[in-house]
Parts: structure tokens; C-alpha cells; sequence
């Protein structure tokens, strides 16, 4: 997902670090539907002490994560298993080449199954 960091809590208690974000696109659909706008993203304390990975306020980020689930809240949870990288303007073309690459794999596969 393509998301724009709006502000950090350091102050938390407890064993996480809070991001406030704005996710701009969803490039992957889950079985947990995340909408569009202002979200919560969930830093394990660990993580965030090692600057990995490192969110600033006022930046775009491409992120793949996991998105975690409770009855009332949904969480994306970004640790060291988690893909994060700075948007760039090249990375709307990449990011969509890689799209359209995946959905003709995708279609191979059920064409000759």
C-alpha cells in the first residue's frame, strides 16, 4: 500500500510505537478489508529502536506488511518482516508494471489448471 506518514507517537506505552498515516492506495487486496484514509500503523518497540524501518512525518512510503485483525479493529502491523521503501516519482509506473505482471501470472495459472 502507498501510504503518507501524518505523525508519530513515541509516547506510547507498552511494547509499541503508533503511527498515524494516510493510506493513499491499496495495491493488494486481503481477506481484511483496510479503507482508504486515516489509519493506524503499529511499530513493535524493538523494531523502531533498531531505525527499521524509518518513517518520518511528511513522506510517502510504499509498505507491505500485515494487516491484523480483531472484531472491532482492524491494525497494520509493519516489524522486521515488512517491506518498507521511500515513493518515489518512478515508483507509480514500477508498482503498476509489477501489478499487471502478477495478474498475467495469475491468469496463466488458471488457464492451465
Amino acid at each position: 500500500m502507498k501510504v503518507a506518514v501524518l505523525g508519530l507517537d513515541r509516547t506510547s506505552e507498552g511494547d509499541w510505537i503508533r503511527v498515524t498515516v494516510n493510506v493513499m492506495t491499496r495495491y493488494k487486496r486481503s481477506l481484511v478489508r483496510l479503507r482508504l484514509g486515516n489509519e493506524f500503523l503499529w511499530i513493535p518497540r524493538r523494531d523502531y529502536k533498531c531505525k527499521c524501518p524509518r518513517l518520518r512525518p511528511g513522506r510517502d512510503y510504499l509498505i507491505a506488511g500485515s494487516i491484523r485483525s480483531t472484531r472491532r479493529k482492524k491494525s497494520i502491523v509493519v516489524d522486521h518482516r515488512s517491506m518498507v521503501v521511500s515513493w518515489n516519482k518512478n515508483m507509480d509506473r514500477k508498482v503498476e508494471m509489477i501489478k499487471k505482471k502478477c495478474q498475467t501470472e495469475k491468469d496463466a495459472e488458471h488457464r492451465y489448471s
